[in-house]
């Protein structure tokens, strides 16, 4: 998916320069993008509950 992609790109990145700024954002996107996909399996998993509920109440 796309953080896959990201990070393709970081690593080509960090090939051809090892600037500390290029390090401090690669950190910053790892870090966010955990919480952005645990966030979309929550929700996912919520969806499927509300889904279910609302099959067991027909």
């Amino acid at each position: 998916g796309e953080p896959d992609r990201t990070r393709q790109l970081y690593d080509r990145l960090l090939d051809r320069t090892k600037h500390l700024k290029v390090w401090i954002s690669y950190a910053m996107f790892e870090a966010t993008s955990g919480i952005e996909e645990e966030t979309n399996e929550i929700e996912m998993q919520d969806e499927a509950l509300i889904e279910q509920r609302l099959l067991r109440s027909r």
